[in-house]
């Protein structure tokens, strides 16, 4: 949680007022954003689900299919997290997000048992990503890890 909240901190913008039928890709990731990080995941992974379906290539594309995957991962859905990330790290290759879903994707592994993808994801993002939060955590994590 510590780490999200380190990420949640840098991307948190002001509350949004609630969507309206109308709401643009901002306000409507805003909202979802928000409704996550009251901790009601279910709902935040519809509502991100909807603003995928409605912006596919919108400007928050890439957050919101972040904070989707953090939203599986936080359910237990990890199958679910992994390809959320997954496609943070293939379809917006460029996105600042990139770092911190091969975080993630890493964390994943390693809490199920895959220290060898485990260690794949968190070495990739100490090496491509070195002067980033997430390589840090990567590091961290790599350095608890069994050799």
């Amino acid at each position: 949680v510590s780490a999200a909240a380190a990420v949640e901190a840098k991307t948190a913008e002001a509350p949004a007022a609630p969507a309206t039928a109308k709401a643009g890709e901002k306000e409507r990731y805003q909202e979802a954003y928000e409704t996550l990080r009251n901790g009601h995941n279910a709902r935040a992974i519809q509502m991100f689900e909807a603003l995928h379906a409605d912006y596919p290539a919108g400007e928050f594309s890439d957050n919101s299919q972040y904070w989707l995957g953090e939203a599986y991962k936080i359910n237990r859905e990890y199958d679910k997290a992994r390809a959320a990330f997954n496609k943070v790290v293939n379809q917006y290759p460029n996105s600042s997000k990139v770092p911190d879903a091969l975080l993630k994707l890493g964390y994943i592994e390693f809490d199920q048992q895959n220290p060898a993808k485990a260690r794949d994801y968190l070495t990739r993002v100490t090496a491509n990503y070195p002067e980033t939060t997430a390589a840090h955590l990567a590091s961290k994590k790599l350095a608890q890890m069994p050799q």
